[in-house]
């Protein structure tokens, strides 16, 4: 309703929507709003950052214009912006197999993230890629670096999807290090992804 009134907020509330969505996995939903989007001629950086998003989740081809549009908001005085159009750049040098550019870049979006909110797209989205990047990098200190992040603060600041990630982070770590609690912490990571329930 908010696309047929021509309503500014259409780009905000879609953007939530498709969120939500794949983050539950429901992505040919996500597929078919982004479609629609742009095929009304949707040209909103926020709504091209999720098409973008769910894009590079599909490992479709990266699309140049999305990213465009997205960097716009690099610039801006908003730290949402800001750490929006990070969170692309992230997802899209994890896409192309640059993790030092990605870890970079989840940096960037985490330290934006936490001027407006720890459980924001920065962490939700970052945290998790910046970590698997870390451990792509070998830099085992880095990887303990984010877990501190994360347990410096209460859990109920933190996204579910990043207090459910930590522990298959911290699994990782400890079988990075030859460490025989990793299976145990495996296990609960696995139990903590599944009750979750995204992908």
């Amino acid at each position: 309703a908010l696309r047929r009134v021509g309503s500014a907020t259409w780009a905000f509330a879609t953007g939530n929507l498709m969120q939500a969505l794949l983050i539950a996995g429901r992505w040919d939903e996500t597929q078919d709003m982004a479609d629609a989007g742009l095929a009304d001629g949707a040209d909103d950086p926020y709504f091209f950052w999720l098409t973008l998003t769910l894009d590079l989740l599909r490992g479709a081809s990266l699309r140049r214009p999305l990213l465009d549009g997205v960097r716009t908001l690099s610039n801006s005085e908003d730290p949402q912006d800001r750490m929006t159009a990070a969170t692309a750049e992230c997802f899209v040098a994890a896409f192309e197999g640059d993790h030092r550019r990605a870890l970079e870049h989840a940096h960037v979006a985490i330290r934006e993230g936490e001027l407006i909110g720890l459980a924001s797209e920065g962490g939700r989205w970052c945290w998790p890629v910046g970590a698997n990047c870390a451990l792509a990098l070998g830099q085992l200190e880095e990887v303990e670096r984010l877990l501190a992040w994360c347990d410096a603060e209460p859990d109920g600041h933190l996204h579910p999807i990043v207090r459910a990630d930590r522990l298959r982070v911290r699994a990782r770590l400890l079988a990075e290090r030859g460490d025989a609690d990793a299976g145990e912490m495996f296990v609960r990571a696995v139990d903590a992804l599944r009750e979750l329930g995204s992908p």
